[in-house]
């Protein structure tokens, strides 16, 4: 007997970007998350993924929902997901939807009203990405996952699908705060580039990368003529002919025809803050001493088997050497070989989570997770609060209930 499931919508919602989709969709949509005003285009705003109409992204002002990981502004993400889903019919369809508000009782959280009462959803689950992961690896029994996104840095361990709460870190360390001290360095040091956080974030993306040799790096940089190949230009765009920053070996002879930075230390040490937070004066471990940390408030016969399934996700994983440098640093912080857990070749790390929300609703098992509208209109926000802080805990709708 054949099983029709209803249309599932996937809302991975992340601070930067949402990535969304359909459960049957090979792919998702990656939409900025943020309204945007542009200081060419000032009678026109760019809404979520609008942002591909604006011709000149240079001194964009952004309107953003979220602040430190939180859905703080509702005015805004509800614009946001009213253009994102204009065009699609929520009748009879579920949603998932992951953000953190739902795990934090004193977070205001509006998304159950929005998504039931506004925009018609027949039934609702919220997560966060990390416990979409978990719950989506539970054949390994074990996963630690590494989210590394544009907020913060989170390390999360799972037994079964449910989060070990002991072993939860949280690093106040992500890409908006990358990109911010790159515009603060090079403003500082070249060019006054403080409005210029779209450009400034595709040149972080472009050009920086994790150090192997952090020592040997700093000799390099610090050298000149030829033996520096650590320093580059970064043309900027002119939104004319370039749309997007070019990387490149400097160029000795006068090019007054294009305006470009020069990146040489900040290249490395710009990434090196995930490493050592203490660089640019925050007073918190490095990735990898979080990971260390969190291991060590796991239950002692779980620590081996968490190494040995290790799950990276989030865009600041997309840095060249990320991996091997962590890799590196744990292995001197454990005593056994952490080894890191794979999915498909070519899938986009910024993704994983929709995918792993994804495996879950093709896989069947979210049946029991949803809220419906019905449960929703009896019972109001508590019914949500219940099941999802229950998800958290890897806990079926109910069981808490029947215990």
């Amino acid at each position: 007997m054949v099983v029709t499931r209803p249309r599932t919508l996937i809302m991975d919602n992340g601070g930067h970007t949402i990535k969304m989709g359909w459960s049957t969709d090979e792919n998702p949509r990656v939409i900025p998350n943020s309204i945007v005003k542009g200081k060419n285009e000032r009678k026109r705003v760019f809404v979520g993924e609008e942002l591909s109409e604006c011709t000149d992204r240079s001194s964009l002002f952004f309107l953003l929902p979220l602040e430190k990981g939180y859905i703080v502004n509702w005015d805004v993400q509800q614009q946001i997901w009213e253009r994102s889903l204009r065009d699609q019919s929520q009748e009879d369809s579920r949603v998932i939807l992951t953000h953190p508000n739902a795990l934090v009782p004193a977070v205001k959280d509006e998304s159950c009203e929005i998504l039931f009462e506004m925009f018609g959803f027949a039934s609702l689950f919220k997560s966060s990405t990390a416990s979409l992961v978990g719950q989506s690896k539970r054949s390994s029994r074990v996963v630690l996952v590494v989210d590394s996104g544009f907020s913060f840095t989170h390390i999360v361990p799972f037994l079964d699908g449910k989060a070990i709460q002991e072993g939860i870190v949280r690093m106040d360390v992500g890409g908006k705060l990358l990109t911010n001290q790159l515009k603060e360095w090079v403003s500082y040091r070249e060019l006054n580039v403080v409005e210029e956080t779209f450009v400034m974030n595709e040149c972080k993306e472009d050009a920086c990368f994790v150090s192997l040799d952090l020592q040997k790096d700093e000799e390099t940089a610090m050298s000149r003529g030829e033996t520096n190949t650590i320093v580059k230009e970064y043309v900027l765009p002119d939104f004319a002919v370039r749309q997007r920053g070019l990387l490149r070996d400097p160029v000795r002879v006068m090019d007054e025809e294009v305006q470009k930075i020069r990146l040489n230390i900040e290249r490395f040490a710009i990434p090196e803050a995930l490493f050592n937070p203490s660089n640019i004066g925050i007073n918190q471990m490095g990735v990898a001493e979080c990971i260390a940390h969190s291991l060590s408030k796991c239950p002692e016969n779980l620590r081996e088997a968490l190494v040995h399934n290790i799950y990276l996700m989030g865009g600041n994983i997309n840095f060249p050497n990320f991996e091997q440098r962590l890799l590196s640093e744990l292995s001197s912080l454990v005593e056994w070989k952490p080894c890191m857990s794979r999915d498909v070749d070519g899938i986009d790390l910024i993704e994983r989570g929709w995918r792993a929300g994804k495996r879950l609703v093709n896989g069947g098992t979210m049946e029991r997770r949803f809220v419906t509208k019905e449960e929703y209109a009896e019972e109001g926000e508590e019914a949500c609060a219940r099941a999802f802080l229950n998800f958290h805990r890897g806990e079926l709708k109910g069981e808490r209930e029947r215990r």
